[in-house]
């Protein structure tokens, strides 16, 4: 229902998660290519939390400045628009718990065998493809051979 997302914001893991949500919804907004807000997503995170000078980096690595991402967050109207939209999309989408994993659009049972899964689908989609690093040869050889048999995870 509609007021589920409403009132104050609460985040699992605490102020730290909540400021890092608005962050990266804030660069999705701003930057919309999904290459763009993943890739501030990967680095923000990889030092959770980041410090000031480590979220400049990220920001500027996809053409941002922390000027824009918190005139953004301080919107308080738009803050409030945007996580509303994220709250929708989450709940549209079923999410069951995390970790979550959607491969080609269908939630993963299982993240035991994710990376084999990764580089079959990939191997599916992209027969003519570099194998990606993280796919042995071995193993992309054998997903490939089976590729033309099985369908898209």
């Amino acid at each position: 229902p509609d007021t589920c997302f409403t009132g104050t914001l609460a985040c699992q893991h605490g102020d730290d998660e909540c400021a890092g949500n608005a962050a990266e919804t804030c660069v999705k907004h701003l930057k919309p290519d999904f290459k763009d807000y993943m890739s501030f997503a990967y680095c923000y995170e990889a030092s959770f939390p980041p410090s000031a000078s480590e979220v400049s980096a990220c920001a500027s690595a996809i053409g941002l400045t922390t000027d824009d991402i918190d005139g953004c967050v301080n919107d308080a109207d738009l803050m409030s628009s945007l996580q509303q939209t994220e709250g929708y999309a989450t709940a549209q989408a079923a999410i069951p718990g995390t970790p979550t994993v959607i491969l080609n659009g269908e939630s993963m049972s299982s993240t035991r065998l994710m990376l084999r899964q990764v580089c079959k689908s990939f191997a599916t989609l992209n027969p003519s493809a570099d194998t990606p690093a993280g796919c042995s040869s071995s193993d992309a050889k054998q997903l490939r051979g089976s590729a033309a048999s099985s369908s898209v995870l």
